[in-house]
């Protein structure tokens, strides 16, 4: 019997620590989408069950550069994230966490994905390292944010919710990538 776990953003990450903690006599998989990676220093890692978990990816945004991802990873290629992205994202000031925000809010879209993904308007490359924010950002705290994210609100209330939450982060990202040849 064999059971694979499917998850998008927080369900990615629990999608991932339950292929990664199972103790069953079955395989168990995780395939996530835009997941926050997993926690690096999680005492009950299991090394051995990574290569079970595939994670796909969109562009380095707040949410899929919390931590490190384990597993395969892939990023999904469209024109529709095709963003210019500077080599490092530093939030130091409310316009850059507005870019960040807005960045996140554009390529951390479920329709968006599935959309995409639908009418084929992509491209897949491995990945060999993904980029990683400095400081871990708490993402149970950031999903629900996102989630709650009225569009009738203004983008200053929001910013304005989320700046103290960023700002203690000191977050900072690489957003290089590195693919597999």
């Amino acid at each position: 019997m064999n059971i694979i776990h499917t998850g998008f953003s927080l369900g990615g990450y629990i999608a991932a620590a339950c292929a990664l903690n199972s103790e069953l006599n079955f395989s168990t998989k995780a395939i996530t989408l835009d997941s926050p990676g997993f926690l690096s220093n999680s005492g009950w890692l299991h090394d051995q069950n990574s290569r079970n978990i595939v994670n796909f990816v969109t562009v380095p945004n707040l949410v899929n550069t919390c931590h490190r991802h384990v597993g395969e990873i892939y990023q999904i290629i469209s024109d529709i994230f095709n963003r210019n992205l500077s080599d490092v994202s530093i939030i130091r000031n409310i316009k850059d966490l507005n870019k960040e925000l807005i960045l996140t809010i554009q390529s951390h879209d479920l329709d968006v994905l599935l959309d995409i993904l639908s009418k084929n308007a992509y491209e897949i490359k491995e990945v060999e390292k993904w980029p990683e924010a400095e400081r871990n950002i708490d993402v149970r705290m950031l999903d629900k944010v996102l989630r709650d994210f009225n569009f009738n609100r203004t983008l200053n209330d929001f910013v304005q919710t989320m700046s103290q939450f960023v700002y203690d982060f000191n977050y900072e990202r690489s957003n290089f990538i590195t693919y597999k040849s």
